[in-house]
């Protein structure tokens, strides 16, 4: 059910757990990242939450979500990318994990790794 405490104040059916936890989400989508960071093309932001929420816990870089994004057809700017991961981290609904097993020229790669800001935002895409 995640860690939303509001979950665990109550015995939610798995039904209504869902709700609360798909209610948070979409409030935090709407007000933390796209009024915020003025974001216009939500169906673009919603297919990279998606790619990062199905991809958690391995490396991959901005590029690697283009390339992604081109393999289907969808021409998406690399800026544009880093913008969207740049506004969800800020929303919380992600978080970056650096590595720190690098070295020299390594540095400068960007492959983060990314976890979700709570276990429950897996279960609703």
């Amino acid at each position: 059910m995640g860690g939303f405490p509001v979950l665990h104040t109550a015995d939610y059916t798995y039904e209504g757990a869902y709700k609360i936890v798909q209610d948070i989400y979409s409030s935090t989508i709407l007000r933390d990242t796209i009024q915020r960071f003025n974001i216009r093309d939500i169906e673009l932001l919603e297919r990279v939450i998606k790619f990062v929420l199905e991809n958690i816990g391995q490396t991959f870089s901005a590029l690697s979500i283009v390339k992604y994004f081109k393999s289907q057809f969808r021409k998406v700017d690399i800026n544009t990318v880093y913008n969207y991961l740049h506004a969800l981290e800020s929303a919380y609904i992600i978080y970056k994990v650096s590595r720190y097993d690098l070295k020299g020229k390594e540095i400068l790669k960007t492959q983060e790794k990314y976890f979700p800001g709570d276990i429950a935002f897996l279960y609703i895409h």
